[in-house]
């Protein structure tokens, strides 16, 4: 078909696995700063700019799956959503005073190759305030021999 170890696509064009290697991240960062997720009812998981083309079935399934391992209500909305919806309080700087927002973004805008292999790079935050966020910087993921994307590398991390 063409297609080399490291290029593997599903149907739909977007990488093969990418969903179990999100989760591992989102569950990376509820394990640290654990006070963040104290007393919360709602998850909400932006997958809208994460990298490897996530089908929206994709991204529904990993929001699902991560709120319901946690036992709480799913939200797919980003910051400006659940502020147009009235999710956060106060008024800039804003508080998710009932739940935890999880993003994922693409920190390169391109995939690159390395080797042959294919690499993804993004940020991945949780965020409640402004003065409660924990952020993995830089995270690089490759393609390992054996066609899932399966670890990441962690550049830094920042909390707020």
């Amino acid at each position: 078909n063409g297609h080399s170890i490291g290029t593997k696509r599903n149907p739909g064009g977007t990488c093969y696995d990418l969903s179990g290697l999100y989760l591992k991240v989102l569950e990376d960062l509820w394990e640290v700063d654990s006070g963040l997720n104290g007393d919360i009812k709602y998850i909400s998981i932006d997958l809208s700019k994460a990298p490897g083309e996530l089908t929206e079935g994709e991204k529904s399934a990993i929001s699902y799956i991560f709120a319901k391992a946690h036992d709480k209500k799913c939200l797919q909305l980003s910051y400006e959503e659940l502020i147009e919806q009235g999710y956060l309080k106060g008024d800039k700087p804003y508080y998710f005073e009932d739940g935890i927002l999880f993003s994922i973004i693409d920190s390169m805008n391109a995939e690159e190759q390395y080797n042959g292999l294919r690499v993804i790079k993004f940020d991945a935050q949780k965020w409640r305030s402004g003065l409660g966020a924990y952020i993995f910087t830089d995270c690089t993921a490759s393609w390992p021999q054996q066609g899932t994307w399966s670890d990441y590398n962690v550049g830094a991390h920042a909390i707020s």
